[in-house]
């Protein structure tokens, strides 16, 4: 017996999610700039590693490298996993 599957909009799901990842950019560049050595810590503790000797390098042009960077990978990715899905739901 078949069972009608709703398809996901892989622009839709795309583009929320590259503009979900912009914020989150934005917000994790704000919070590096106000408190630098607790974002050092805290991204240390993420990665497992000791980070006691490096520095953060926030510049306009590399803040919005990371912005636009990560906007299109997660755009990119998001749509091919929404393709994928609807392609295995068939």
């Amino acid at each position: 017996m078949k069972t009608d599957v709703l398809e996901i909009n892989v622009i839709n799901v795309a583009f929320s999610t590259a503009l979900s990842f912009g914020v989150l950019w934005v917000i994790c560049s704000g919070l590096v700039m106000l408190m630098p050595d607790a974002m050092m810590l805290l991204t240390g503790h993420m990665l497992h590693v000791n980070l006691p000797s490096a520095a953060w390098s926030l510049t306009l042009p590399g803040f919005f490298l990371g912005l636009f960077g990560w906007m299109i990978t997660a755009g990119v990715l998001a749509g091919m996993i929404a393709k994928v899905n609807n392609w295995l739901s068939r």
